[in-house]
């Protein structure tokens, strides 16, 4: 499953990763994500599927933040071409991020965007 595999390459840059919500008192860093998908068809029967993930990535830190998040980059791009629990990973394409400061709580925070395609979920 792609959310699976998704986990698993953010838990190693980033041991403190969530789905879809984190801890209300966790500190920084920290990453949560989340992902949909949209079959696509081919002469009416599903061919693969077209995933959007988003990856939010937290810190106290711009530069640490940075880092983090090229770490994450490469570990998702890294997923291209490799199964997870029986779903292959067929192509994996960075959209871009968008870098934020959030003066309420002090922290950084971007969001990786990907469009991931797999053959089944």
């Amino acid at each position: 499953m792609i959310s699976q595999a998704i986990q698993t390459a953010c838990v190693g840059v980033i041991p403190k990763t969530y789905f879809s919500m984190g801890d209300e008192n966790i500190t920084a860093p920290y990453c949560v994500h989340r992902e949909s998908s949209t079959p696509q068809y081919m002469k009416g029967v599903i061919a693969e599927y077209a995933w959007d993930a988003e990856i939010a990535i937290i810190a106290d830190d711009p530069a640490e933040l940075e880092s983090l998040g090229n770490s994450i980059r490469t570990a998702i791009g890294n997923l291209e071409r490799t199964t997870s629990s029986s779903t292959y990973i067929q192509d994996v394409t960075y959209l871009g991020d968008s870098p934020e400061f959030d003066e309420e709580e002090n922290l950084y925070v971007t969001v990786l965007r990907f469009q991931i395609t797999t053959t089944n979920r």
